[in-house]
């Protein structure tokens, strides 16, 4: 629907490839009129002929609760960000803890002059480690949000359980829902909703075996759930499995692959196995 020209902080500047109204236009965004009218958009009218150029510009935001503290940034363009989250390490704030990674992410735009406050994509479990993606232009949220929603994104983790599995590949397919005796925890359940995972085998070692799990969908601690009801838990996970030593749930999204939604160009952002995998 649009032809990409040109964006920064501040604007962004596009073409439209064919006759269109504002309504399809903000659907292609996938961003509602409300939100939409943040911003102001150079010409703005309720129909688009084709080949018009258009702006949109961004207004500056107010960004708090900035953590000055060391942060590995994996991947960068004009409205993405990825960045590498420790275990133990929130995504973003609970209420009760401003040190996490977003704030984190925040501050080191905001040291690079960026105007904006960056807001997770998605997220990956506290005790867990890997690759989060931040869309850095709260415009482009909900488009990024859509990816995910609709699983248009390669999410692979590494996964060492306790036990050694006897099969090579596998697949598990079977429906997670919530456990009404825990509120923290998810159980396979014939009335949850359908979750898959592709387990595959890399190494096996004394008592423990070192998986790559793809997953199709996202569900709540789906890899976690499925592996455990499998009969091999992740090692220290605190909720299905035991805690046995200090190194955090030995669980990586280490490979994150999918089409740019606004460049239409493949990104591919992928990270070795953490060393604590080893010790």
């Amino acid at each position: 629907m649009i032809e990409y020209l040109e964006l920064n902080a501040y604007a962004f500047r596009f073409k439209i490839k064919q006759d269109t109204s504002k309504e399809a236009l903000l659907h292609y965004f996938n961003i509602s009129t409300k939100r939409f009218s943040d911003y102001i958009i150079k010409p703005d009218t309720s129909f688009y002929k084709k080949n018009t150029t258009c702006t949109i510009e961004f207004p500056i935001e107010t960004i708090e609760n900035l953590i000055d503290k060391p942060v590995s940034i994996l991947y960068e363009d004009e409205c993405l960000i990825a960045a590498y989250k420790p275990p133990f390490l929130l995504v973003h704030d609970d209420g009760n803890h401003q040190d996490n990674l977003q704030n984190r992410v925040n501050c080191y735009l905001y040291n690079e002059g960026h105007p904006h406050s960056c807001q997770a994509i998605h997220r990956i479990d506290t005790e867990c480690s890997g690759i989060v993606l931040f869309s850095k232009l709260p415009f482009f949220q909900g488009m990024f949000d859509s990816l995910i929603a609709q699983h248009e994104c390669i999410k692979e983790y590494y996964a060492l359980v306790q036990g050694r599995i006897p099969w090579n590949i596998k697949t598990i397919d079977m429906p997670i829902g919530r456990n009404r005796h825990n509120a923290k925890a998810m159980i396979i359940s014939k009335n949850g909703k359908k979750s898959i995972s592709h387990v595959k085998v890399l190494k096996r070692q004394n008592n423990t075996t070192l998986c790559k799990v793809n997953i199709e969908t996202g569900r709540k601690h789906q890899i976690r759930v499925h592996l455990s009801s499998s009969g091999f838990p992740i090692i220290n996970d605190p909720i299905y499995g035991t805690i046995i030593d200090h190194r955090g749930m030995l669980l990586e999204n280490y490979h994150m692959a999918f089409n740019h939604p606004l460049y239409n160009q493949l990104v591919n952002i992928e990270i070795p196995l953490d060393d604590r995998f080893n010790k």
